[in-house]
């Protein structure tokens, strides 16, 4: 049965590990209720951190996790190494790092060298939303008020926009059927279309689609 990884944090006695040696240690977690923590010490609290592990998941249908400070990362089967980016340390300058699993995990060779902030990306595919615009579709924000799309998914928490360029979108190409108009999904639009997610603070997944309609 899965433990809570906040129960494991303080229930176990942590091992202290200096920050300038990689830990040797190799540890066991399995479902009848192994589980470790361990304190990386001597770090500065405000930088952000990168905690790297050799792991060996064996179990394939139970869960696996390797945690640190907050943060956590599924353990994939087999043999890996495993990095949780983005851990800032306590106000001590700690890092505490753990494992849960269903199965058997093994974990070894934990270590840290200095990472940077870690950003969760909230992504859609923005593309399209000139073309709607030009159809009649109108976008509204939660305040009833009618604006630009991007802006409102901005607003909403996106991070990121995808924007697909396509090769020679139009009538009568691609499959003759099934098509997109000209002035959409061609370097114009796409530029418009980055222009905006940029001004709203988005990263951009930019796609070069190598067909058509």
């Amino acid at each position: 049965m899965r433990k809570e990884l906040i129960s494991i944090i303080s229930a176990l006695s942590a091992m202290t590990i200096s920050a300038a040696a990689a830990p040797s240690a190799e540890y066991t977690v399995d479902e009848n209720g192994g589980s470790f923590a361990s304190q990386i010490t001597g770090l500065e609290k405000d930088k952000y951190y990168t905690v790297t592990a050799i792991t060996e998941n064996k179990s394939i249908d139970n869960d696996a996790y390797i945690f640190a400070n907050g943060r956590r990362t599924a353990v994939p089967v087999n043999s890996h190494t495993v990095y949780i980016r983005g851990v800032k340390p306590d106000d001590t300058g700690a890092i505490a790092v753990g494992a849960v699993s269903d199965g058997t995990l093994t974990v070894s060779d934990i270590s840290v060298s200095e990472g940077e902030e870690y950003t969760f990306y909230a992504a859609g595919d923005i593309t399209e939303s000139n073309y709607i615009s030009s159809l009649g579709g109108k976008y509204y924000n939660n305040d009833g008020k009618e604006s630009d799309p991007v802006a409102i998914l901005a607003e909403n928490g996106m991070n990121m926009a995808r924007i697909r360029l396509s090769n020679d979108p139009g009538k009568g190409r691609g499959d003759g059927v099934y098509y997109l108009p000209d002035g959409f999904q061609d370097p114009d639009d796409c530029l418009d279309l980055a222009r905006r997610a940029k001004d709203n603070g988005m990263a951009i997944e930019f796609t070069f689609n190598f067909s058509d309609y």
